[in-house]
């Protein structure tokens, strides 16, 4: 090896090092993000949980229910588009931002008019659920200049995003402490969690304008918009359909049963939850890498998929057993007595992490092999497992049911995705 070879070699490892290490700290940036607002966010919503009780609560989440499911029709599916487009094209970000605000802040407005349609019509009586699924909604249009969270990602610099929501999260737990200590009403716990997207977002856009940059520079392309909603619109309805999986659930316990039913059911998917924390963190920050990895080394690309997957699996085996045996006493602890029906949800809903991190990596290739299409067909199926097994579930094991309702609906990813990856790019055993 010539000493020119030799420079050159060490540079490019130098180089790959580097990347790493801005990999690694943009990773921790998002963890502390996550960890420190779910983290605040369990500890001041067990004490508005045990302050409201299971009714009040599970009324509070039969709202937000109802807006996660609409929530992916006003986002319209283009983030992971929008940090490719700024990867490969970075001279054009700000048409990107600018159009991605006008198309999300459209579909916005438009999904909350059809929420409150369906809640008037559901519930004509019931003018808290208006109030507070009108105020839950809101949130959706503060979310509207989401495109800069995403731009952040494309350039690895997630600590901003992270000041932003951290600043906001702290603030509101404060306001929702005050809120309890002075015995608001139900209507301002949603207020408040719309005063911390809009604080959020706000956060964010001086950020961006103080580091040189100005709004005045975005533009809309319609060219553009309707090329990402060509390639998103399966996106669309597969993040509908996931977030219908999680949520519908919630909607017909609340049906079907009751609020304090609901409440047991939120109480225990919240803690159930904390932890799918991690696929996001390890999508925004390991998705860059992978498309690039992917240019440069088709075998490297697919090894490092697969150990992600199997470091992933294992740790949501280990997680799950852990709190499905601790269940009994992991809800006395947060929630009281008061909440021991949520015991018995949590010990089955827990697993449903396992074939949900699982979907989650194989997701990540779905992007990057142009396979976004094959969401579509999985968005059509999984609702109608879902909605199917929970009606049947729900009338001989209650919520206990539409936990384990949810958990077949994850396998049923889990496999679909597997076998899509092998049947389209023969992703498992394809030679190098």
């Amino acid at each position: 090896m010539t000493f020119r070879s030799r420079l050159t070699h060490w540079k490019a490892r130098l180089e790959s090092r580097a990347g790493l290490r801005k990999i690694a700290a943009n990773m921790g940036w998002l963890l502390l993000d996550n960890f420190l607002r779910l983290g605040l966010g369990l500890f001041v919503g067990v004490w508005v949980a045990r302050y409201l009780g299971p009714g009040a609560f599970g009324m509070l989440n039969y709202a937000t229910a109802l807006v996660a499911i609409a929530t992916p029709f006003a986002a319209l599916g283009i983030g992971n588009l929008l940090v490719r487009d700024m990867l490969k094209n970075p001279e054009r970000i700000p048409v990107y931002l600018g159009t991605s605000l006008v198309m999300r802040l459209t579909a916005s407005i438009f999904a909350t008019i059809v929420l409150l349609v369906v809640v008037r019509g559901t519930r004509p009586d019931d003018w808290q659920a208006f109030w507070l699924v009108l105020v839950s909604s809101l949130g959706m249009i503060a979310q509207s200049f989401d495109g800069l969270e995403f731009y952040y990602q494309s350039k690895v610099m997630s600590k901003y995003v992270v000041w932003s929501k951290n600043a906001a999260v702290v603030l509101c737990a404060i306001f929702k402490v005050l809120a309890v200590t002075h015995s608001q009403p139900l209507l301002v716990f949603a207020l408040i969690g719309l005063v911390e997207l809009v604080v959020s977002t706000a956060i964010m856009l001086v950020i961006y304008v103080r580091q040189g940059n100005s709004l005045s520079a975005w533009s809309w392309s319609w060219e553009r918009g309707q090329a990402l909603l060509k390639e998103s619109w399966p996106l669309i309805i597969g993040l509908a359909g996931a977030l219908l999986n999680m949520r519908i659930g919630q909607v017909i316990i609340g049906d079907y049963i009751d609020n304090e039913a609901l409440g047991n059911y939120s109480a225990a998917v919240r803690i159930s939850e904390i932890w799918l924390m991690i696929p996001g963190v390890l999508g925004a920050s390991i998705f860059p890498a992978i498309v690039k990895l992917k240019e440069r080394d088709e075998a490297a690309y697919r090894r490092s998929v697969i150990r992600i997957f199997i470091s992933m699996f294992a740790i949501a085996m280990v997680f799950s057993f852990t709190v499905s045996a601790l269940s009994p006493w992991i809800v006395n602890l947060l929630y009281g007595s008061q909440y021991q029906d949520a015991a018995k949800i949590l010990s089955v809903h827990i697993w449903s992490g396992v074939p949900y991190f699982s979907t989650f990596v194989f997701a990540q290739v779905f992007y990057v092999e142009g396979l976004t299409k094959m969401f579509f067909y999985s968005s059509l199926i999984a609702p109608i497992i879902t909605i199917g097994s929970t009606l049947v579930f729900v009338k001989s094991h209650g919520a206990v049911g539409v936990a384990g309702a949810a958990l077949l609906t994850n396998v049923f990813n889990a496999v679909y995705s597997a076998a899509v990856m092998q049947y389209k790019v023969s992703f498992f055993t394809r030679k190098s």
